[in-house]
């Protein structure tokens, strides 16, 4: 699979793919240096100025160009209508946690339960990759171990588990590239069934966010 380029579509969209890809998981769990990595090649997040909460590139997996939306939801988990709409307009997702957090991996379990909730009608074949970060981290009686994590993942939800560091460029594509082929497989590895009518998320979540922050600034009567 190449680099990813955060270019835009082809204009032939007779091999073209495009789908919506959310990252979520805790905070500072490193989501948004997972984006930047794999898009960028850049493991520092940016600063709060310049941060970005959506990214586009395109992918080429042979014949195939793969155009993947990626929405980081860095703040808006604390919203549940926020929450609600990133799994509704996602078509894969990208769950995070770190070793060095204990709660993370269960804020990744209640999140996967919401995934499964406001997708009902696709559970089965919803894609959910779990990525467990800092592996670079010395971090002594981990929690959950690592094979009490995969058992989870992996036997009972049927998903895929990864362990890397968003300090290797590699692993972080290892990712991407789990997901996107996922992606591909459930399509039938058809660019016309995995083409879909639907407006992207960037707006519909911008508006809500909008909304969201004037309703919690708006002063008290």
């Amino acid at each position: 699979m190449a680099s990813a380029s955060a270019e835009s579509p082809n204009k032939d969209q007779s091999n073209n793919m495009t789908f919506n890809l959310i990252v979520m998981g805790a905070t500072s769990v490193g989501k948004t240096s997972l984006i930047n990595q794999f898009v960028q090649g850049k493991n520092k997040s940016p600063s709060t100025e310049n941060t970005k909460d959506f990214y586009s590139c395109k992918i080429t997996d042979g014949d195939l160009n793969v155009c993947v939306d990626i929405l980081d939801t860095h703040g808006d988990l604390e919203f549940p209508q926020m929450m609600k709409l990133a799994i509704q307009t996602g078509d894969a997702f990208v769950l995070v946690y770190a070793v060095d957090d204990k709660t993370s991996f269960q804020r990744v379990c209640c999140i996967r339960d919401m995934v499964l909730k406001w997708k009902s009608k696709e559970k089965k074949n919803t894609i959910i990759v779990v990525v467990c970060n800092k592996m670079d981290l010395d971090v002594p009686n981990r929690s959950p171990p690592k094979e009490v994590a995969e058992t989870v993942v992996e036997r009972d939800w049927g998903q895929s588990h990864m362990e890397i560091t968003t300090r290797d460029k590699d692993a972080v594509d290892k990712v991407f590239k789990e997901v996107i082929q996922r992606h591909i497989w459930a399509c039938g590895g058809s660019a016309a069934s995995g083409q879909r009518k639907m407006t992207s998320p960037v707006e519909m979540i911008h508006k809500l966010r909008r909304r969201l922050t004037l309703r919690r600034l708006k002063p008290s009567s």
